[in-house]
């Protein structure tokens, strides 16, 4: 999480390319929202390393989760927008393409509230996140912290820690995305 920071921190030239990072975890972990509260998070999850990240956004807990992390420059993300919504468009959008392509299909979730008293991530879906289209149960979870420079997008997509498939169908839909080579390293 403070590679991400760093890497946001430096975003200054507009020429500067975006930085995709895709990553799973070697021992189970939680990351929570920049705003959310330390407490509640540990007390649902007890004995688990919790680590706060760069985004905001409720409680996630890795370990089986494919995670990924989009930095770039404002205008990589939203064509010039400034919209927040804008921003996370794209990217949520190519992971629904890859995950359509590897034979699960979501659509995006329908409600921009959570419930105050949830901890947990994937207790709700908000319209930035993606739901299995039959069951409506969260599949994808996003998270957004933008900068007057730069915006940093985190995505969990749990239950595919190793799913090398869908991590070639991510990276071939960011690429077309971005207008960017990603570079991937097992």
């Amino acid at each position: 999480m403070d590679f991400d920071q760093k890497l946001l921190d430096g975003l200054q030239s507009q020429d500067q390319l975006p930085v995709v990072r895709i990553y799973s975890w070697s021992a189970p972990a939680v990351t929570y929202g920049r705003l959310q509260e330390l407490k509640p998070v540990q007390d649902k999850y007890p004995g688990i390393e919790c680590v706060r990240r760069p985004t905001g956004g409720k409680a996630v807990l890795h370990g089986s989760d494919l995670t990924m992390s989009v930095i770039a420059l404002n205008e990589h993300l939203a064509e010039g927008e400034t919209s927040v919504r804008r921003a996370y468009t794209g990217i949520v959008e190519s992971v629904r393409r890859a995950l359509t392509a590897t034979g699960t299909f979501t659509q995006p979730g329908t409600s921009n509230r959570t419930s105050s008293h949830s901890v947990g991530c994937f207790e709700s879906a908000a319209e930035c996140d993606l739901v299995e289209t039959k069951s409506g149960l969260k599949l994808v979870g996003c998270a957004q912290r933008r900068t007057k420079c730069g915006s940093i997008i985190q995505v969990s997509i749990p239950n595919h820690q190793n799913d090398w498939n869908l991590l070639a169908e991510i990276r071939n839909n960011l690429e077309v995305q971005l207008n960017v080579s990603c570079w991937v390293s097992r």
